[in-house]
């Protein structure tokens, strides 16, 4: 009897993962660059990102000024995905406490 391995996600899945789930996560998403993706634990298999993200800006959409291009806000964000690339966790990066 063969034990069968099981198959774990590659970087290339997990990162088409952060930026897809950004994309659909946020609003008015122009593009989603991901800039760190790190295997924490290899046994469980679980990821960690960090990813820019170009944004519409909300003060200019808000106010409804007409603009020749779009004004974009470049944010930050960190995410935490598990073995089977399930986001757990994200927010933005200046929300989250580096206590280092």
């Amino acid at each position: 009897m063969s034990v069968q391995a099981v198959k774990r996600p590659t970087i290339i899945e997990a990162r088409k993962t952060v930026s897809h789930f950004l994309q659909t996560a946020l609003d008015e998403v122009h593009r989603v660059h991901v800039t760190k993706l790190v295997q924490i634990d290899a046994d469980e298999g679980t990821w960690e990102a960090e990813a820019e993200v170009l944004v519409t800006n909300p003060t200019i959409k808000a106010l409804g000024l007409p603009v020749v291009k779009p004004v974009l806000d470049q944010e930050t964000y960190l995410l935490r995905l598990d073995g089977q690339l399930n986001v757990l966790a994200y927010a933005p990066k200046e929300s989250v406490d580096d206590k280092g």
